[in-house]
């Protein structure tokens, strides 16, 4: 069995889609599994073992607010690149912008998040909201590296924050530190956006402060995602997230594309991660009812 799944997100979504992928694999462990990504995902998605084969497709700018975003303009070039046959084509993206890549892959059944109505060439769909939104949370909000200060030994680039990890000293004060934005009271994620050279052993910690008080803290262990939690009770308080050394660890080469700052609310829908997650499971349970694909494991 051939399955061509679509994971084209930047590099936040494409982490809180990896429970999916990861349930791909254990429901069709037989399976040749080509996974495409964009380019910025690649490390990261070859660390995970999940793929058989892996190929790069920018369908988004790296920097979405920088430059303009033309999916449909990238369908021929899409179209040139998969070729091959499939028995099963996935779009593993929540928001409704890529399904149209979808169209014109050879494959037998097509799936992903959305309705027939929409979408007419899925033949397995999981139906939502036409505008999911991430209703579970009363707001979220991605923060550009451009925000942040960094050392004078990092290298910035339009999109992110590269730190030599030979250049960082125990001890030092922050390597990364920001963007001092002024908070409601509330209950808070921030997710930040990291990516480590592979191979490259070291630890980096984090933590949040709000008016220099330090509310949140955690290592980061040099591979997948971490979230800090943290309350705040002070009408306008100032926000900071810092990046620095371990004591007695190495640091390792990184770069920093910034974060995703979260205030929590009451749920009104699932979180993006968790319809993927049943989209799969919505696959396995066709594929074992009805024989498609041979029997599904997992």
């Amino acid at each position: 069995m051939r399955i061509l799944a679509l994971k084209l997100d930047h590099l936040g979504d494409f982490v809180m889609g990896i429970p999916a992928l990861e349930r791909l694999r254990a429901a069709f462990p037989a399976a040749e599994i080509t996974l495409v990504v964009g380019s910025w995902n690649e490390g990261l998605a070859r660390g995970l073992g999940i793929a058989d084969r892996l190929i790069t497709f920018d369908a988004y700018p790296r920097n979405s607010s920088e430059e303009s975003v033309d999916v449909p303009g990238k369908v021929a070039m899409f179209d040139a690149l998969i070729t091959e046959s499939y028995d099963l084509a996935i779009d593993l993206r929540t928001d409704p912008d890529s399904r149209i890549l979808l169209r014109n892959v050879k494959a037998s059944i097509k799936a992903g998040v959305g309705v027939r109505a929409q979408f007419p060439f899925l033949d397995i769909f999981l139906p939502v909201e036409a505008h999911i939104g991430h209703f579970d949370t009363a707001w979220n909000e991605t923060i550009a590296p451009d925000h942040f200060a960094a050392q004078d030994y990092c290298v910035r680039s339009p999109f992110s924050v590269a730190c030599p990890g030979e250049r960082i000293h125990e001890g030092e004060a922050a390597i990364i530190w920001g963007p001092y934005w002024m908070l409601p009271p509330g209950d808070y994620l921030f997710e930040p956006f990291i990516e480590f050279e592979p191979g490259r052993a070291g630890l980096l910690a984090c933590d949040i402060a709000l008016e220099t008080r330090r509310t949140a803290y955690a290592v980061h262990p040099g591979e997948g995602t971490i979230q800090l939690a943290f309350s705040n009770a002070e009408n306008n308080a100032r926000f900071e997230f810092r990046l620095f050394a371990v004591t007695g660890e190495a640091v390792p080469d990184f770069r920093f594309y910034g974060g995703r700052l979260t205030k929590r609310g009451a749920a009104s829908a699932l979180h993006q991660s968790e319809y993927l997650i049943l989209l799969i499971d919505l696959i396995a349970l066709r594929a074992q009812r009805t024989g498609l694909f041979g029997v599904a494991g997992g």
